[in-house]
């Protein structure tokens, strides 16, 4: 035990002691001091970052757990669904397959009477049971389908391209000797081909601010003379353009090449510019071509229909 003096009568006492043993004076107590208030606040402080941290990960586990609660019972639902749509496919199935020869008898009748689309509906029962081969179902299945497809394509309008494209190659699987079906998978296959085609030519002329209408090139007193006319498809003033040839061997080499200002500047929307570009003539000069620039720099991009 702490003694220290008491500071009335200098006698010893103990440091616990609120008032003094020999005279009764009252004592002072040490307090904690600014040290140990700080220390108090960082603990508390330390303590209180822990709790938080602790109740962030206490609230993500349970939201962790509360999720996956909740998966399990979806789970648990789908599988259920899955396993009664199984049952009752079994039910129906095994009820189809007590009366298949009515199925048949029925599917007979109505193709008879040329009566497709209930003909149809009863051929997709064959088809859904695993029953597709029993007796000539097969023969019914190429018949009924094939006027079913050809009953359909004929309402479909020529520019259905992938329409009837679509069902015409399914008439095909059905009949692979039938050669108006190739005949019409080849004239729509064309036609899909071109409007493609089409489709990326009107995409990249979307992107392009010039067309070039036409060119020529010829040789006259020494000189290859490249001209031609080139239209403004933006919207935009386009200033300082320049035309740039160059000139190739028969094998494709570079030969040389030269520019010129297209004739008006600036070039407005919608305006179409008449251009000449000219370069000493060499005799091995087989082929021309030609792109847009800016006069500072900066190949234009340029549509042509060639």
């Amino acid at each position: 035990m702490a003694l220290k003096k008491c500071k009335e009568c200098g006698k010893e006492v103990s440091s616990k002691a609120d008032l003094c043993p020999h005279c009764g004076a009252k004592q002072k107590r040490k307090g904690i001091g600014c040290g140990g208030a700080l220390l108090i606040i960082i603990a508390i402080g330390f303590i209180g970052s822990q709790f938080s941290q602790y109740s962030k990960r206490a609230e993500e586990h349970k939201q962790t757990v509360h999720q996956a609660e909740i998966k399990k019972i979806e789970d648990e639902k789908r599988q259920e669904a899955q396993n009664q749509e199984h049952i009752k496919h079994q039910k129906e199935k095994q009820a189809f397959e007590e009366n298949i020869e009515n199925h048949y008898i029925e599917l007979v009748k109505l193709a008879g009477q040329k009566q497709f689309n209930n003909a149809l509906a009863k051929l997709n029962l064959f088809k859904k049971f695993g029953k597709i081969d029993y007796k000539d179902v097969n023969k019914y299945h190429k018949i009924i389908s094939t006027q079913s497809l050809s009953a359909k394509v004929k309402k479909l309008p020529a520019s259905d391209i992938d329409g009837n494209l679509k069902i015409y190659k399914e008439l095909l699987a059905l009949n692979p000797d039938e050669q108006i079906y190739k005949n019409k998978i080849d004239h729509y296959q064309k036609k899909r081909d071109r409007y493609i085609k089409e489709k990326q030519a009107n995409e990249y002329r979307a992107s392009c601010q010039l067309e070039l209408l036409n060119t020529s090139w010829s040789e006259n007193y020494g000189y290859a003379t490249y001209e031609g006319q080139v239209k403004n498809i933006s919207s935009l003033k386009l200033e300082n353009i320049q035309a740039v040839v160059t000139w190739y061997d028969g094998n494709g080499n570079m030969i040389t090449s030269s520019s010129a200002m297209i004739e008006y500047n600036p070039i407005l929307p919608g305006q179409a510019s008449p251009f000449k570009v000219m370069k000493t003539y060499n005799p091995a000069m087989q082929k021309a071509g030609v792109e847009f620039s800016h006069l500072m720099g900066g190949t234009i991009r340029t549509y042509s229909e060639k």
